[in-house]
């Protein structure tokens, strides 16, 4: 088994020092540290190093480590045009919400705090509305290290975020090795996390505050070393664990249905298994609810054996969206000596990112003592595959030596939002980040914004009725705004025997209305929104069926909705 570079000789020795610290003159020497980490976040953020990146401010604090880690959690996401993060702030001594000023390139701090415990690791979630975030530590005999859930809703006009009432609430007692959160379609919030060689997850019921009592996945494999970890993300209507099992050389990925009883699962699928094919290096990427398509970068631990330079080390894993079936693609080999890898989604374009630490010199990573930096490659998500070599530099910034854990966001990005990632370094104490922007969708032309009101324009399919007519897509149409027209009516008409409980319509991604009944419509109000926008349709028959329905849009944007066909069943309780 590899070391990770906060586990070698580098760390060790800061860790070292810290301790040496603490047992000198605490008042006289916290006085100096103060005083420097206060000249060094004073300092100018954005000094961009002629190799790639931005060079951030000082996180350096005591009992604050490897603050962009864990490898599976993701500590940024993109919401409102703008790119978030959650990162330590040495003024307040405690996790803030920080923004990204792209004009600049520096972070800005919010003012929101976030965990107040300096030595805990996060995951953050955007789900659209709320912002989530799993927050602990790593003693699990400790009750201050326990997982907590934060939940924070978001003011558009104030572009801020505030706690909301009853949170945090707790998941688990105790610390944990790298908890990680997801919300699968039903709305029900997943973790996932190792702890006593175990592999486990907890569940809300009903509301995010309501957490049930933690479990070990069901079925083989999730006897685990001290080392592994899991990781958890929702797919077309199921949440998937995905964890290593260094113990018998496995990937292993288990299933639940939604709406199936919290101990019923589908048998874990062995993804990858062989003599030294399993390392504690997890980073899980899906479709949502689009499809069934699951991406998960890993590492190997082939390089633990002599003479193998040429052994794959980081893969991509990716699931198929139509059979489950996994297939498995080398992004490096052991000679290019890369760790701790994220992946990032860009489906609108058929792009996948991966990200890796990669060694730039000095020693090796295995050791601990190489000098390092974050590289990246490039594919398509459809048919994913990399060219030899460690990649492009992505990360490498001027007086930063030991540059590791990558992060960014579990949400798929596109080429408005661009792709940032963040990272930091142990020694040196501060972060670092950079940003990758892509071409513009190709532009679609708008439909003729002149057609007698109520009526399709000439040429166009007749109207279907409910529960007929081709599958649009899992519950989204897309459509084109009129420049002259700055809104939009969504109806919606299913069978009697279909009867809603409730629908929520989703423009653009943002939650626009909840509403009830059969039969109903929305004016949905456009506002500044151009370009290609879609529409989703979301809703639970009083039978227990989750159903997605979706309108083909006509006409001048959506000024002439067609009849709504019925997508399909998501799942049965």
């Amino acid at each position: 088994m590899s070391l990770s570079l906060h586990q070698g000789a580098v760390v060790r020795a800061q860790r070292l020092r810290f301790r040496r610290a603490a047992q000198a003159s605490a008042r006289r020497r916290g006085m100096l540290i103060l005083l420097a980490l206060v000249l060094l976040a004073a300092a100018s953020p954005a000094a961009a190093n002629a190799a790639a990146g931005f060079r951030d401010f000082s996180w350096q604090a005591m009992s604050v480590n490897g603050p962009t880690g864990e490898k599976p959690q993701s500590k940024l996401w993109y919401n409102d045009g703008t790119w978030w993060g959650d990162m330590f702030d040495v003024v307040s001594s405690q996790w803030m919400i920080f923004r990204l000023d792209p004009a600049t390139q520096t972070w800005v701090n919010t003012g929101t705090p976030l965990d107040v415990r300096r030595s805990s690791w996060a995951d953050t979630l955007w789900d659209g509305t709320h912002l989530y975030l799993a927050s602990a530590g790593v003693n699990p005999a400790s009750a201050s290290d326990s997982a907590k859930l934060y939940r924070y809703s978001y003011s558009a006009t104030t572009k801020t975020y505030a706690v909301d009432s009853g949170f945090p609430v707790t998941i688990v007692s105790g610390g944990m090795e790298a908890i990680v959160l997801d919300k699968d379609a039903t709305g029900a919030l997943w973790a996932t996390w190792t702890r006593g060689n175990q592999v486990y997850v907890n569940a809300t019921s009903g509301a995010d505050t309501a957490w049930g009592t933690p479990f070990v996945v069901p079925g083989a494999g999730t006897t685990v070393t001290p080392d592994d970890i899991s990781s958890v993300v929702s797919l077309k209507g199921s949440i998937g664990v995905m964890w290593s099992n260094q113990v018998d050389g496995t990937m292993y990925f288990a299933e639940h249905h939604n709406g199936d009883p919290l101990a019923t699962w589908a048998a874990p699928t062995k993804v990858v298994q062989g003599a030294k094919m399993a390392d504690d290096h997890i980073n899980l990427k899906s479709m949502q609810e689009v499809n069934g398509q699951v991406f998960a970068t890993v590492k190997t631990s082939l390089s633990d054996v002599p003479g193998n330079s040429g052994a794959p080390l980081i893969l991509l894993l990716k699931r198929d969206a139509t059979t489950g079936a996994w297939s498995s693609t080398t992004i490096s080999t052991v000679g290019d000596d890369q760790t701790r890898p994220i992946v990032m989604l860009n489906p609108s374009q058929d792009k996948l990112y991966v990200f890796a630490t990669t060694a730039v010199g000095g020693g090796t990573i295995d050791s601990g003592t190489a000098q390092t930096a974050i590289f990246y490659k490039t594919t398509s998500m459809s048919n994913p595959s990399f060219g030899p070599g460690p990649g492009t530099p992505f990360i490498q910034t001027a007086g930063d030596q030991y540059i590791n854990n990558a992060t960014s966001t579990k949400q798929p990005v596109t080429a408005g939002s661009g792709v940032v990632v963040l990272a930091s370094d142990n020694v040196s104490g501060f972060y670092m980040h950079n940003s990758l922007t892509s071409p513009a969708d190709p532009p679609v032309t708008p439909p003729p914004c002149a057609c007698p009101a109520g009526s399709p324009p000439a040429g166009s399919p007749p109207a279907a009725s409910p529960g007929s007519g081709p599958v649009i897509g899992p519950g989204t149409v897309t459509a084109n705004v009129c420049p002259t027209k700055r809104s939009a009516v969504v109806r919606w008409i299913l069978p009697k025997h279909q009867r809603m409980a409730s629908i929520v319509v989703n423009v653009a991604g943002k939650r626009y209305a909840k509403l009830k009944g059969t039969r109903h419509s929305v004016v949905v109000h456009l506002g500044n929104l151009a370009g290609p926008f879609s529409i989703e349709i979301r809703g639970v028959a009083k039978s227990g069926k989750v159903y997605a329905a979706a309108r083909t849009m006509s006409g001048c944007g959506v000024s002439n909705p067609r009849a709504m066909r019925l997508v399909r069943v998501v799942h049965k309780r």
